[in-house]
């Protein structure tokens, strides 16, 4: 029985693109050298991150400390609705558990995501693998 051609799906994840953002560099060092199936950039401030997103491809995740030392992550965030809503969409606080009520309260106005650290690293790589399946099914769709 001839059911016609069938479309075949690769489970290939394609590689994730992902920005770190943190002022303490070998942070996100390490994150680059643990997320070696990913594509990880890092830079150490709010100014850098703005750079590369403004002249680089888009990036599936974007992990911010919540404090800078030129700008908090709020800050950042702001700049990004701003300039690239899209990337803002894909932001994600890191934070330690002791945060100033300042910034508690900072955070607790935004609508982005909050991941503890130290973090669960199999649960970063399942949130990557998320972002870059829907990062993949809008390029598709807007193709």
């Amino acid at each position: 029985m001839n059911v016609g051609p069938r479309r075949i799906e690769s489970r290939t994840m394609r590689r994730g693109r992902v920005l770190v953002v943190d002022d303490e560099a070998f942070e996100g060092k390490a994150l680059a050298a643990t997320l070696l199936e990913h594509n990880v950039v890092a830079v150490s401030s709010g100014a850098d991150a703005l750079e590369v997103i403004a002249v680089g491809c888009p990036y599936d995740l974007i992990l911010c400390d919540v404090m800078l030392r030129d700008m908090s992550g709020v800050e950042l965030l702001a700049r990004l609705w701003r300039d690239h809503p899209d990337q803002a969409q894909r932001l994600v606080f890191l934070v330690r558990a002791q945060l100033s009520p300042i910034l508690q309260y900072l955070v607790d106005g935004v609508p982005n995501l909050c991941i503890e650290v130290p973090f669960d690293m199999d649960g970063l790589r399942a949130l990557i693998e998320r972002r870059t399946r829907t990062s993949s099914t809008r390029a598709r769709q807007s193709a």
